[in-house]
């Protein structure tokens, strides 16, 4: 069996504060060659192709553009690192790949020159799946100890309004900057809610293998995976408890 992973968060929210691209492609009488790194590529020692995206550097254009390839992960010049020990998700068994002049396989050509975005629906609706899982824990506390009922039912009501909109932006579409204040909110409610659930469960849960030690971890990876640098900063001054609405609207506006 063959299987293919993508790596591509060079290009969107990885190592974007750096000057020069990370992975970069070079294209020599027709033949590209790619020089650089792929920082995040999940089950990179456990596939056979990767799909991944450079930067052209010696593109004419005033703004450079990705191009995206297929390339063999044995061919010559890719050095794939072990497994990176996370917090959370180790079976994703996410690694790093160094592409030292290595020949793709084949280009992908792509129709749109805008390039991948970040902070899309489907990492909103992770987390709203995430914050149920931890929102089924303090359920069931909630069944021996009345006085958490309301908490539950404070916490349902908010992951329903945000389940409701999710439904209704993934149906009729959404801008950028209402995509971004939904996937604010859903990253502040499922760390929210992973907390109520440990607290909830008590000593118990901060034993490692309990069901919220685990969603616990788990919610920590939605504040760094494919988060857009306006919700980094809002979610930034929310923790520091500064108004953070302004944030986004200049991010965007921007």
């Amino acid at each position: 069996q063959r299987f293919t992973t993508v790596g591509i968060s060079q290009l969107t929210t990885s190592q974007q504060h750096l000057d020069r691209p990370v992975l970069t492609a070079t294209q020599i009488n027709n033949k590209w060659s790619l020089k650089g790194r792929c920082p995040w590529v999940t089950g990179a020692d456990s596939v056979s192709t990767l799909v991944t995206g450079a930067i052209s550097i010696n593109s004419q254009k005033t703004q450079a553009t990705p191009h995206f390839f297929v390339l063999e992960t044995n061919s010559s010049g890719v050095k794939i690192a072990p497994p990176m020990e996370l917090l959370a998700l180790t079976g994703s068994r996410t690694s790093s790949i160094e592409l030292d002049h290595v020949s793709p396989a084949a280009e992908i050509v792509s129709k749109s020159e805008s390039g991948p975005q970040t902070g899309g629906l489907g990492t909103t609706a992770l987390a709203v799946g995430s914050t149920r899982a931890s929102l089924a824990i303090l359920e069931q506390e909630s069944f021996r100890r009345g006085q958490l009922k309301p908490i539950f039912e404070e916490l349902e009501k908010e992951v329903a309004v945000i389940e409701s909109m999710l439904f209704q932006f993934a149906t009729k579409g959404i801008g950028t900057q209402e995509r971004n204040l939904l996937r604010q909110r859903a990253n502040t409610l499922v760390t929210r809610t992973a907390q109520a659930a440990l607290t909830a469960s008590k000593g118990a849960g901060f034993v490692k293998g309990h069901p919220a030690e685990h969603l616990i971890r788990e919610s920590m990876f939605y504040l760094v995976w494919s988060c857009p640098q306006s919700v980094t900063e809002s979610l930034l001054c929310d923790f520091a408890g500064l108004e953070n609405q302004s944030f986004i609207s200049r991010t965007n506006r921007s």
